[in-house]
């Protein structure tokens, strides 16, 4: 199998299992290098990108604003996922197609999608971490963007 072959079938390795979960944990930075990390639903796209909303009061949303440098954990049973990757907040047609993508998977949040504080970001990866702790040895591989 040739390296870009053996890419692409890590990713969808990865994008299978991240499509079945809805909530991951995000890790931003405050202004002051304080950490801060929230529980938040999430949809995943095909190209690995997640898509997740806050409302511009939260830290999370003032974290952003200031480094859109994130981390996010998916999983915390036998299989984890442990990606970084940078968050754009999304504006214009993509606010849209991201309001459109995270209310066909989370249906109890469209909801909130109008409200005026409400705000959509989409995380573009750099760095996964697949971790599969069932498997003996276990199945660990990373995957760079």
């Amino acid at each position: 199998m040739r390296k870009y072959q053996v890419k692409e079938a890590k990713q969808q390795k990865i994008l299978e299992f991240i499509k079945t979960k809805k909530i991951g944990v995000l890790a931003t930075i405050a202004p002051d290098g304080r950490p801060e990390a929230a529980v938040v639903e999430y949809v995943a796209t095909d190209k690995l990108e997640i898509i997740f909303n806050t409302f511009s009061t939260y830290r999370k949303y003032k974290n952003l604003k200031h480094n859109p440098n994130v981390a996010f954990v998916i999983g915390w049973d036998d299989i984890t996922v442990q990606y970084e990757g940078h968050a754009i907040e999304a504006k214009g047609n993509l606010e849209d197609l991201c309001k459109k993508i995270h209310s066909a998977k989370i249906k109890h949040k469209t909801k909130f999608s109008e409200m005026p504080t409400v705000r959509y970001f989409n995380i573009k990866p750099r760095w996964i971490r697949y971790i599969d702790y069932s498997k003996k040895p276990w199945e660990v591989f990373e995957v760079r963007f």
